[in-house]
């Protein structure tokens, strides 16, 4: 039987696929940091994705800028389209969204 915490991890890898991340690919180490944090702050698995995602963004900055600014338009779609719909709340994704935004306009410069 699967534990709470790897039906967590399983349910964010097939949201994050939903917002074109492919999970399994991401590295090992801010994966599972950003998985941790996620927990401890209660985040849903939604907003756990979109974590994901903002985490993504950093790491595509020195290889692929143009790969991040899509990844990021394609979060906040999502993030608006999930709290429209009550999946979920506003807690801090818009400071890590914010975050990842300022980080991507400072590469780009």
């Amino acid at each position: 039987m699967r534990s709470e915490k790897e039906r967590y991890s399983d349910h964010v890898a097939v949201l994050a696929r939903l917002l074109g991340i492919a999970f399994e690919s991401l590295p090992a180490e801010p994966r599972a940091r950003t998985l941790a944090t996620s927990r401890h702050l209660h985040r849903n698995e939604h907003e756990a994705a979109l974590a994901l995602a903002y985490e993504r963004v950093h790491g595509l900055l020195d290889d692929d800028l143009e790969h991040a600014r899509i990844l990021l338009a394609r979060a906040e779609l999502v993030r608006r389209q999930w709290q429209r719909e009550g999946l979920i709340g506003n807690g801090d994704l818009q400071a890590l969204e914010r975050e990842a935004a300022a980080a991507l306009r400072q590469a780009a410069d």
